[in-house]
């Protein structure tokens, strides 16, 4: 197993379990509902109450909110999009926050008629 030594990093988690890394520079990320996962940064994971959050510099940072709130004992679950769908969706993000919003023509109030 020489070979395999330079690939992924192992990481001792906060309870004393053995996590390897496949990217060099993968970061271990405890999900709510206990996952252990790996993520790389600029990567994106949603959660099954809608949120999205993006992996930067380390730490996940939120790019959408929730839209679906669950009770406390509920679990909320993830999935994490691949380094290419990631920048997809973020990319639809800016987009839509580059856009104008789109605006219903002005409504003048009707004027009165001198009649």
């Amino acid at each position: 197993p020489e070979e395999d030594e330079d690939r992924g990093l192992v990481v001792e988690l906060p309870d004393g379990k053995l996590f390897k890394l496949k990217h060099p520079n993968g970061r271990v990320v405890e999900m709510p509902n206990g996952n252990i996962v790996e993520m790389l940064d600029g990567q994106v994971v949603e959660m099954t109450n809608g949120q999205q959050l993006e992996m930067v510099d380390g730490a996940l940072v939120e790019m959408t909110s929730p839209t679906v709130h669950f009770d406390e004992s509920e679990i909320v679950g993830h999935r994490i999009f691949t380094p290419e769908e990631s920048l997809r969706i973020k990319n639809s993000l800016m987009s839509a926050a580059a856009a104008p919003p789109h605006k219903a023509p002005p409504q003048h109030p009707p004027h009165p008629v001198n009649s």
